[in-house]
């Protein structure tokens, strides 16, 4: 096993670092196995190659435990959809967004505050519908008029926000209806990232799930742009 590999086989600090070890190194090997003429350059060769390099990837247990359930997920995907489970452009764009979150020393920046804050004037100017006054303790209904919404639990707000660093501390659950591309895309040019628990239903009718972690680190993987 390349040194490469061998640090990404070690438990990663954050599943940021894990799963952008995991797709560097499988676009490197895919890279070499285009070099020595193994794999062409063809999608349907590509598709098989990543395939099969992540059922393998499976069975030798490679890499860290954190990223076990993304690699079935992948797996599942690849023998279901074949080409169309689009694993060299997942890949791509973990490298790409996940890279620019971590540092040389595979750390990531604290979130604050005013990325939150940005992002919700942000969504403000482009015609949403911000509701922050609520207080979200069981099944509830909110109308925005038909408007793109986001919704999310005051109380919840306040305890996840460090009072005197300003910074978050607690994941942030936003509650969700509308142009979600749209809302990926605002903020990740905060620096923030959204993890999806749900798409639709909720504990805010007609609402999805999207969680802010502290420090962008979530144990699965973000939502990105399509």
């Amino acid at each position: 096993m390349s040194s490469q590999a061998s640090q990404a086989s070690q438990a990663s600090p954050t599943f940021a670092k894990a799963v952008y070890d995991l797709a560097s190194i499988a676009l490197n090997e895919l890279e070499q196995a285009h070099l020595d003429g193994s794999v062409s350059r063809t999608p349907v060769n590509q598709t098989h190659y990543l395939n099969a390099w992540v059922t393998k990837a499976i069975k030798t247990q490679r890499f860290a435990h954190c990223v076990a359930a993304v690699l079935l997920v992948w797996q599942q995907q690849g023998r279901s959809l074949g080409k169309h489970a689009q694993l060299k452009q997942t890949f791509e764009n973990i490298v790409r967004i996940y890279g620019s979150f971590l540092s040389e020393q595979g750390s990531l920046a604290k979130v604050y505050e005013t990325q939150i804050d940005a992002l919700f004037d942000q969504l403000a100017e482009t015609g949403w519908s911000l509701i922050t006054d609520s207080v979200i303790d069981r099944k509830m209904k909110r109308n925005s008029a038909g408007m793109d919404s986001l919704v999310i639990c005051r109380q919840q707000y306040e305890r996840a926000i460090h009072p005197e660093e300003k910074r978050l501390i607690r994941p942030l659950s936003c509650y969700i209806r509308g142009n979600v591309e749209q809302l990926i895309s605002l903020a990740l040019a905060e620096n923030l990232l959204l993890f999806k628990v749900t798409d639709y239903k909720s504990k805010v009718k007609y609402h999805g799930e999207y969680i802010i972690y502290p420090s962008n680190n979530g144990p699965f993987l973000a939502q990105f742009p399509a």
